[in-house]
This record gives structure tokens, sequence and C-alpha cells, in this order.
């Protein structure tokens, strides 16, 4: 194959990011003589995935870290031969702003009790939860269902911060059964979530205590603490990237893809061709939704109606006697009532000491999503102002920042709203044989969905 033609490809994957990654590793490894070409619109690979270093600084692009039960990543990195670092354990409290405070998120039932989160009534009222209706809500929005279960007190102070700091997005306009189909299936089996989490505390203690038996004094591979690969998120698809080798190409956008008998055409906007008889489009959603015009009009219309939140990242350090707060944590989210643009702050130097060295301190807030989608069009100056104001208070911070670093994300996190199920079911059946979507737009927006969806693919297929 040379550079401007590739004829006879079994198979074509358009992007590299952690789904195109994931599932091209996967498919090579069970079929390494196929004739398989993964193409890279930019210069590396990775997608968000991106890990900087600046000045004995270390902050991601993308995802943090990952939790525990990640298995699917977990294992690929013990494929890739890459370590694993754990997160400190001071990273284990979460907070949520409350005016000017940051109030401790119960990490149990038993801490609810003395926690000022909610109030007596709306602690009155989640203790009650077992006795709401099993069916009720689970097929509308997680707003009607947190205040059909929980209450309106912890929708607005406890389950919207929380939405907004997975998903971007507004309660009300989103699906509980696309956006947490496990919360689901929990209130079908078993009645309520105080049962499910019940089952689910006697199932993880015996799991854990089978791990303990098979690995020894090693430690579980399951274990509650979010882990990454040691030197950071990149490590992994850099490795990823390594090990397809010459399967992989950058610098090569796809400009439009064509049928072909019983394959595809796709056309770089360099002038060069490739035949394949199998595609794989592993994009983000706009890149997708144009792509898929030409072959698959039906896939590309259900697309259309699909839109996504912008966010902008802002990552800001300090000296640590400039920063009040013990930063014992993971981070913060603030709920919609505090009135900002910052949907939430990690505290990245507690979750991995060694991204900023001794006697500074490395934070993260993201802002913008639903709440405040203009967010993306404001200047450096004017997020961080937004940044200081609104973490100055919460965080004691005494002087501005000695290094900031901001990235916009246009339309980065897909809306699962109450179409979401029907429109996915319309795309599947837009594609025509031979022709396939990864990305977050379909099933889950974390590294560990996507990296599932890409592997369980490859292995069926």
């Amino acid at each position: 194959m040379t550079r401007e033609e590739s004829a006879g490809l079994d198979t074509l994957v358009v992007g590299a990011g952690i789904s195109g990654l994931a599932f091209a590793h996967e498919h090579l490894r069970a079929r390494p003589a196929e004739r398989l070409l993964v193409l890279e619109a930019s210069d590396r690979p990775g997608g968000l995935v991106r890990t900087h270093v600046h000045e004995g600084l270390r902050f991601e692009g993308g995802p943090e870290a990952l939790p525990g039960n990640a298995k699917t990543v977990r294992a690929l990195c013990q494929e890739l031969g890459l370590a694993l670092e754990e997160t400190a354990p001071a990273a284990s409290k979460r907070y949520l702003l409350s005016g000017e405070k940051l109030l401790e998120v119960p990490s149990s039932p038993a801490d609810l009790a003395t926690s000022r989160v909610l109030g007596f009534g709306a602690k009155l009222r989640l203790m009650a939860e077992s006795t709401c209706a099993r069916d009720v809500a689970l097929d509308g929005s997680i707003a009607d269902f947190a205040r059909h279960r929980f209450g309106q007190e912890a929708l607005e102070r406890v389950v919207e911060p929380l939405v907004a700091g997975i998903h971007a997005g507004d309660p009300e306009q989103l699906s509980l059964r696309a956006c947490f189909p496990e919360v689901a299936r929990m209130v079908e089996e078993h009645g309520s979530i105080t049962a499910a989490l019940k089952a689910r505390t006697v199932q993880k203690s015996a799991e854990q205590k089978q791990q303990a038996k098979s690995s020894g004094a090693g430690g579980s591979p399951l274990s509650g603490a979010l882990f990454r690969p040691a030197g950071g998120m990149e490590a992994l698809t850099r490795a990823l990237a390594q090990a397809l080798g010459a399967h992989l190409r950058t610098n090569a956008r796809a400009r439009g893809i064509e049928r072909s008998g019983e394959g595809f055409l796709v056309l770089e906007e360099s002038g060069a061709r490739h035949l394949a008889r199998r595609l794989v489009l592993a994009l983000p959603l706009a890149g997708a939704r144009e792509l898929l015009s030409g072959p698959a009009p039906e896939a590309a219309a259900a697309l259309s109606t699909m839109t996504a939140e912008n966010l902008v990242s802002v990552v800001h350090a300090y000296r640590r006697a400039d920063v009040a707060h013990a930063l014992d944590g993971f981070g913060y989210l603030a709920p919609k009532s505090a009135g900002g643009l910052v949907l939430g702050t990690l505290f990245s130097s507690s979750l991995a000491p060694e991204a900023a060295p001794a006697g500074q301190v490395l934070l993260r807030s993201l802002l913008g999503g639903a709440r405040n989608p203009g967010a993306l069009e404001l200047s450096d100056g004017e997020l961080l102002a937004h940044v200081a104001r609104e973490c100055g208070g919460p965080l004691g911070l005494t002087r501005a920042p000695f290094f900031a670093h901001v990235a916009r994300w246009p339309g980065v996190i897909p809306r699962f709203d109450l179409q979401h199920l029907a429109r996915r079911e319309r795309l599947a059946r837009g594609l025509p044989q031979g022709l396939a979507v990864l990305g977050n737009f379909t099933r889950g927006i974390g590294l560990e969905a996507l990296a599932s969806e890409a592997r369980a693919f490859a292995r069926a297929s």
C-alpha cells in the first residue's frame, strides 16, 4: 500500500481517539494478518486524551483518572505493559459548594445523618426512597426521577451538580435510561436505590474477599481507588498507537466516503484514496455526521437532531501557601444556584502528587456546559477572572495563579436527551452493512465506556 492509494483493505478505521485505537488494537490481536489501516486527521493520536508537561507541572487535557472498576482500561494497560498509579488516599473526599463553603459529600448513609449537604426534611425524604413506586419516572428525565425518589432539595443540591459535572448537562433535559442505565436497572431489579445499594455492598464485600484470596497480599485490582497509567493518561493512547505501528497514519483527514461495490472508498483531503471492505468511523459527533451524509444519509439524519455541550478547561497553579483550603479530596462541584460559570474544580495535585513540585498545587476548573454555553466565546482573561472570583472564596485563594492554561472544547459532550434512545435505534437502522460508528454519541461518554464499546464491537465483528 502506498501513501496515495490503499486498495483491498479489510478494515479501515477513521479516527484515532480511544475508540478507534481500542477497536484496532483488539481487532488486530484476534486477526494479526488482516489488512487494517487507521487514519487520524491530526498530527497525534489520542483525541482529548493528552498529558501536558510545563516546568515541573503535569496536567491532563482529558480525563484525570479512572475509577477502580474500569476493567477494560485496566486490562488494556496490562496488555500493553503499562504500570498503574493509584490516586493518593487524600483524594477520596468529594465536596459540594454551598454558598462560599465546601461541604463534604457523605460517603455512606450513616454519614448523611450529620451532613449539612441536605436539610432535615430532605434527609427524611431521602430515607423514604425505598417506599417510592418502582416503575415511575424510569423513562423520563433525570430530574423527574430524582424528584420522585429523592425530592426537590436533593435534586437541586446534589443531583443537578453531579449531572453537570459528568454530562455538563441539564437534568431536566437528559434521559435517565440513556445517561445512567445502571440506575434504572437497579430500581427495576431491586425496587429501590436503597435496596440496590445494600445488595451491591454485600456483593462487593464478597468480591473483595475472593480477590484477597486470589491475589494474596498484593491488593485487589478492583480497588475503589482511582487509577491512571504511570506518567499520565496519554501513556495509554501513546502505547496503543505504538502497538499499531504502520497500521496508523496521522495527518490523514478524510473528506468524503463513497460506496464502491461491496465496500467503501474513503477520500483524504490530500487526494489519497482508500478502498476497504469494512469501514469503522470512530469520530466525534460533528465529524461522523458529516462523513455519514454520503454513504448513510438516514444515519446522518438521525445524528442531525443531536446537540452537544461546550466546555472550557482552565488549569491554574499556585504556591501552596496561597491556597487556604486543605485540598484533601477529589475536588468540588458547584450547583446551578451558585450562579457562576464554573461547574466544578478538580484538585489535580491531590489526585496525583507528582503533578506539581513540592510547595505548589495544581487545580483544574471546568466551565460552561448547558448552563453557560457562551463560556466558549470568552477571552482567556475573562475566563480566568471568573475562576478567580468563583474559586477564590471556597478555596481561600490569596494570589493569582503563577501559571494557567485554557482549553476550549466546542460540542465535546453529546446531549443524551429524551429522544436519544430512539435516535440511537434510527442510527443503527440507517447504517449499511459493513459500516459502523463508534464514539461518545452512542452509548457512553467516559473513557471506560468508549474503550469497552470498542473492544466489545471488535470481538463481535
